[in-house]
């Protein structure tokens, strides 16, 4: 059966091109087609493989059927609709079909079968989240703003250079400038003073009797020895570190010092003041201030000092691995308050010191006190020298209303207060109680550095002075000549200046 598939397949194609020859004419019909084993068909859906000696034509495969517009003439005179007879044998016109290459149509290529489709997993139904309550809105003014802190988690690998500020200690990391500050806020520093004061103007107290010339003591000759004292900052920071409150109270111990000045019998001292209108209950002064046999001198000092500083942070090296500059800047208000105390003694030849009840001793007592309160504007620039350790420097300045008072008198040992004699033609008497204002300026300059050595902590070691103009000092107000001109005694002079200056260590906690 399988050998008549080919005779049967020529026939049908022969009886369906006979109405096609009877259309086109008798001109150029085709003749029958005699099907040779090993041909191709003519245009088809089948064509069959060559077969081997001894085989039939099996292996049918189809074919792609070609599209009209694929077929082409073999010869331009020919109508493109026509057979055209072969030269030899029974062969078919055939169009040009350019995608059917011989090889192609000599060995089909198989055709990959479909993917089985696959089971569709039934879709999740997504997880419901519970909404969040709304959060409570807040007022926009400057206090809320000020309070803020929620910029950022703790990086406590942090290296905070200045030593202000810094939850750890480590290599320098890249961090953003809300990381240190957010975590450790407040911040406590306290330190030990050494400083000491400049001189004051010099007055001369003592001579030696009979040799005017010969000068022997002044207020200079009082040392003041260096002087311990101790400060104490508490601050805390707020936006995320930009700015910063504290405040700060520092103070020394008092300036005490005492000189003295005696000669070996008979001899004496005196002094240049003017003490022969003055007496003691009718006893002229001089009895006991000229040929005496000691005259003796004590200062006694008290510096205290409150600020609050509002800082302006900018140009921070918090992480920076390089050396890098950083720069601060304050404003805010300070409390200065200077005592001085200023007192000759006298004690007349033959007695002794808090002998007789003091009836032989006699004292020039002067008193003054300032306080300095204004504003002040500083800054404080670092280098950041090492990681953790950084080079500094802070001025400030300040323009200050200085309200002195001061108190002036002379008296004996025993209590009795002398009096201008009535030769000087004087109506007042002691003491002398006074009060002014004026104008002062008090600059501070604080040079060191800051090392971070631990966890939170940070050492700080610098030099500071602290000069202040416009100052009463004790010194001045004591008049050389004329003790019993009062109304020049009220009359505070102010045109004096304090220099304080001296080192300082201390350690800086943040937390």
């Amino acid at each position: 059966m399988k050998s008549l598939v080919v005779p049967i397949f020529a026939i049908v194609v022969l009886c369906a091109a006979a109405p096609c020859g009877a259309q086109v004419g008798l001109y150029g019909a085709p003749e029958m087609l005699q099907i040779q084993a090993g041909q191709a068909p003519p245009v088809g859906q089948y064509h069959t493989s060559a077969p081997s000696e001894g085989t039939s034509h099996q292996g049918i495969v189809p074919l792609p059927a070609p599209t009209p517009a694929s077929y082409q003439a073999s010869s331009s005179q020919a109508p493109a609709s026509r057979w055209v007879r072969p030269t030899t044998g029974m062969v078919p016109y055939q169009a040009t079909m350019p995608s059917l290459s011989p090889p192609h149509l000599a060995k089909a290529t198989p055709v990959p079968a479909a993917p089985a489709p696959q089971p569709v997993p039934p879709k999740s139904k997504p997880a419901v989240k519970k909404p969040k309550p709304p959060a409570k809105v807040q007022p926009h003014n400057l206090t809320n703003q000020l309070l803020q802190e929620a910029c950022g988690a703790c990086d406590v690998d942090s290296a905070y250079g200045d030593g202000l500020s810094g939850c750890g200690i480590g290599e320098p990391p890249t961090c953003d400038t809300c990381t240190v500050p957010a975590c450790c806020p407040w911040y406590a520093a306290t330190s030990v003073l050494a400083m000491s004061r400049d001189q004051p103007n010099r007055l001369w107290t003592t001579y030696w009797t009979n040799h005017y010339s010969d000068q022997l003591m002044s207020t200079t000759d009082i040392g003041l020895a260096w002087r311990v004292g101790g400060e104490v900052t508490i601050g805390r920071r707020f936006c995320c570190g930009l700015w910063s409150l504290e405040a700060t109270y520092w103070g020394l111990d008092s300036f005490s010092g005492t000189s003295s000045m005696s000669l070996a019998a008979p001899e004496s001292v005196s002094t240049p003041m003017d003490v022969q209108r003055i007496e003691f209950a009718t006893v002229n002064g001089q009895n006991y201030f000229d040929g005496a046999a000691e005259h003796r001198l004590w200062r006694r000092n008290e510096i205290h000092n409150v600020e609050v500083n509002l800082i302006r942070h900018s140009l921070d090296s918090f992480c920076s691995p390089t050396p890098t500059w950083d720069a601060q800047w304050s404003a805010g208000v300070r409390y200065f308050r200077f005592e001085e105390s200023l007192t000759f003694g006298s004690l007349r030849s033959g007695g002794t010191w808090g002998g007789s009840g003091g009836v032989n001793e006699a004292y020039i007592d002067e008193q003054i006190t300032n306080s300095l309160i204004g504003a002040q504007v500083g800054c404080e620039l670092g280098y950041q020298w090492l990681p953790g350790l950084r080079l500094y420097i802070a001025p400030q300045i300040g323009l200050y209303n200085n309200h002195m008072r001061q108190y002036f008198t002379i008296y004996r040992g025993d209590g009795v207060t002398a009096n201008p004699t009535a030769a000087s033609q004087m109506n007042d008497s002691y003491p002398v109680r006074s009060t002014n204002d004026a104008l002062s300026f008090l600059t501070q300059i604080d040079v060191g550095m800051d090392w971070k050595f631990w966890n939170n902590w940070s050492a700080r070691l610098g030099y500071r002075a602290v000069v202040a103009t416009g100052i009463g000092l004790a010194d001045n107000q004591i008049p050389q000549y004329y003790l019993v001109d009062i109304p020049e005694i009220r009359n505070i002079d102010h045109n004096g200046q304090l220099v304080l200056h001296g080192a300082y260590l201390g350690v800086t906690y943040n937390y």
